[in-house]
């Protein structure tokens, strides 16, 4: 605006310029606002120079990263990079973004020097005739991401693991019971003063130990036969107090924290039994390795009603929300590095010398934990000890069941007519034998196929039929049904190595209504389960 004056020097008027400026105060405007919320956005942005000199950071990245701005602006990018790496990095991603931008995960490192993986992607800022003149970065922390791909990555590998375990123990199983079998039967057939009967004791003893390698197995693999029932878990570790400390030693302290307000679990005594000793047996040898003859050595075991929350579950893969009884077995033994936690779980991974231990007792823990829908975390430091934390699902009744005292074993005789239906004829005859001895009829089949024969045929007032679960062909689930068509009221009694899916629900637990005797069985055991489930 200007003053127009006349001849004489008098004012006489104003001229002005107006311009309209509502074109630039809107992009203004928009330059503000993408300004904030480039600010504002959760992902880390950066731009720099061509010469990788940082000119501009949001909020994300210094809250990410641990700097002030003041500490960034004019620094190269290098300072969030490995040191040793920097440049490689740098030229690598220089080159792709020139060339039209790079994505990709790489490690960063913040202002504390801890070093975390990112995923970073890049572009190239132009001006208006279309010149680069900056590179545009914008990074998010992948750390929690990463942490769950690797959980998913380990429960895959677990459960590919468990199969094979599942499928050798089936073998082995079978091998077992003929071993077993015969062997029971031979030392009924002597006298103890017979030179061969101490040595039939010791082929009995060995199988035993095998039966419980192969049942740790089992365990692993989720296929172990399980009798569980209404349980409390502080009785459990009270009961196991003395074959604790015999297992543990005078020179290691134990504290026990015992909830009194602790729910009932359901689950197998056995096997919860298992879990104890397996930990404890852990917790020993781990502060029996640390040399430091100043070191603590103690093992604290704790229940306590806890509460799973979806903030849980999300940071704890294969946990699951709801009421849960926390079970934890700390040490303050030498602890592990991470690598080794990742694998502590893997059956025949161990860290102790050659012949000491068979590395199946974590993984049967990990078993064992999964096949009851509970969940188990570790948390070890190298030097500073471990814990153990299992969360096990509180049972919908909270009422004891009532104690069952448990009798002698003996050979249970009887008179009926039975089927025994099984592919591996050793097994067949070792179990045809042992009923025969006892005053059972029997009559055998190879397979489903062979069995459906026998019984189409009417010819024989079977009592009972003796399935394995697992054979070519018509497997045993199938040829009960089949059974059921033509005999409803036939009883069946079905066997196997490792419990089917076909027979059990998604809990690992049986059917309703499903006779089931899990091999390797002893003569005993066999004559037992016959026994009740043909007078059930």
């Amino acid at each position: 605006m200007y003053l127009i004056k006349d001849n004489a020097g008098k004012p006489d008027g104003l001229w002005a310029v107006i311009r309209n400026i509502s074109d630039r105060k809107k992009i203004e405007n928009e330059m503000n606002t993408l300004a904030h919320a480039i600010r504002s956005v959760r992902e880390c942005v950066s731009v720099t120079t061509l010469d990788n000199t940082i000119v501009f950071v949001n909020d994300a990245f210094l809250k990410t990263y641990g700097y002030e701005e003041s500490e960034l602006l004019g620094q190269n990018i290098s300072i969030i990079m490995p040191k040793g790496k920097s440049e490689y990095i740098s030229d690598r991603i220089f080159s792709d973004t020139i060339d039209g931008g790079w994505s990709g995960e790489i490690i960063n490192r913040r202002k504390n020097g801890e070093e975390f993986p990112v995923y970073l992607s890049t572009s190239l800022m132009l001006d208006d005739n279309k010149e680069p003149i900056a590179m545009i970065g914008v990074a998010a922390d992948i750390t929690e991401r990463k942490k769950i791909e690797d959980q998913l990555r380990q429960a895959q590998k677990m459960e590919a693991i468990g199969k094979l375990a599942g499928g050798i123990s089936h073998d082995f199983n079978n091998i077992l019971s003929v071993i077993e079998g015969y062997t029971d039967m031979a030392l009924r057939e002597i006298m103890e003063d017979n030179p061969a009967f101490r040595k039939l004791q010791q082929v009995k003893i060995a199988g035993e130990k095998a039966s419980n390698l192969v049942r740790k197995l089992l365990a692993f693999s989720r296929k172990q036969a399980m009798e569980p029932k209404i349980v409390d878990i502080n009785t459990i570790i009270t009961d196991l107090d003395n074959l604790l400390m015999r297992l543990i030693g005078e020179d290691i302290k134990t504290t026990v924290f015992l909830s009194d307000d602790v729910s009932y679990i359901t689950a197998d005594p056995g096997q919860l039994e298992q879990i104890f000793v397996n930990l404890i047996v852990n917790a020993r040898d781990a502060i029996n390795q640390n040399k430091n003859r100043g070191a603590q050595k103690t093992i604290s075991i704790q229940t306590e009603n806890v509460r799973l929350d979806e903030k849980f579950v999300l940071k704890h893969r294969g946990s699951k929300t709801g009421e849960h009884v926390k079970i934890s077995v700390h040490d303050t033994g030498i602890g592990m590095r991470e690598e080794i936690v990742d694998k502590i779980f893997e059956p025949f991974f161990t860290t102790k010398p050659d012949g000491e231990g068979t590395g199946l007792g974590l993984s049967t823990v990990y078993g064992i934990v999964k096949q009851n829908a509970a969940s188990i975390f570790v948390e070890s430091e190298l030097g500073a000890g471990t814990t153990f934390d299992i969360y096990w699902p509180v049972a919908e009744c909270q009422n004891l069941p009532d104690f069952v005292e448990e009798k002698p074993k003996v050979l249970v005789k009887g008179k009926e007519s039975i089927l025994i239906v099984e592919d591996e004829i050793q097994v067949r005859d070792v179990a045809a034998e042992t009923l025969q001895s006892i005053g059972y009829t029997i009559f055998e089949a190879s397979n489903g196929h062979e069995a459906m024969e026998v019984l189409n045929k009417n010819q024989f007032n079977f009592d009972l039929v003796i399935t394995d679960v697992v054979m070519p062909g018509m497997g045993g689930k199938e040829l009960a049904e089949n059974i059921q068509k033509i005999k409803p009221e036939l009883k069946i009694l079905f066997t196997s190595g490792y419990t089917e899916q076909k027979i059990e629900n998604d809990g690992g637990r049986l059917l309703n209504g499903i006779n089931f005797l899990h091999k390797p069985y002893s003569i005993y055991d066999l004559s037992e389960k016959v026994r009740k489930v043909i007078e059930f």
